[in-house]
């Protein structure tokens, strides 16, 4: 269980909290590969529970869930956003909203394999506001950022200015696995 990132890695000053569930090697790293390329959804359930148990803080005082986009064609290619499967499972837990569609993902390359120069770099390309995001998040002071796997963090990062920028007060930031 991890509770802030690795010494040397900052997130972001902008997320409250932070918790991973593991690092991404050994049965972690493999069950998520499952979920996220072999087609494995019903992974989802089993990670909501993991997270929840791990998790040191409570999340009845988060407002939505949010999941990190993943590009059209990559939700298109698997079926689904492993994310977004993390995200309606957690908020079915804890019954909260999951607020998606608030980002939106453009077209980029994939960060997958790229340097953490390059992460940093390509990541807020990648993301902007959906028109529709202020109205979608108003109301939410406190929101849990979902994704499944934190390498460098530009993602991450990305995501929760642009929550700020709609109004969001304060994001915690939840995965999967922290790449180590």
């Amino acid at each position: 269980m991890i509770y802030a990132p690795l010494p040397g890695r900052t997130l972001t000053p902008e997320a409250e909290f932070f918790h991973a569930v593991g690092l991404f090697e050994g049965p972690l790293r493999k069950a998520i590969w499952e979920l996220k390329f072999r087609g494995k959804s019903g992974l989802a359930s089993f990670f909501a529970d993991m997270f929840l148990k791990t998790c040191p803080r409570s999340l009845r005082e988060i407002d939505a869930i949010v999941p990190v986009p993943a590009s059209f064609w990559s939700e298109l290619k698997r079926g689904y956003n492993q994310a977004g499967l993390l995200a309606r499972e957690l908020a079915r837990r804890l019954d909260k909203p999951v607020k998606s569609g608030c980002l939106r993902r453009r077209s980029t390359h994939s960060q997958q394999g790229l340097s953490r120069a390059a992460r940093l770099e390509n990541a807020p390309a990648g993301f902007r506001l959906a028109r529709s995001a202020v109205l979608t998040l108003q109301g939410a002071n406190t929101v849990l950022l979902i994704d499944d796997v934190c390498t460098s963090g530009a993602t991450l990062r990305t995501c929760i200015r642009l929550l700020k920028k709609a109004g969001v007060k304060r994001v915690w930031v939840g995965v999967l696995a922290l790449k180590p």
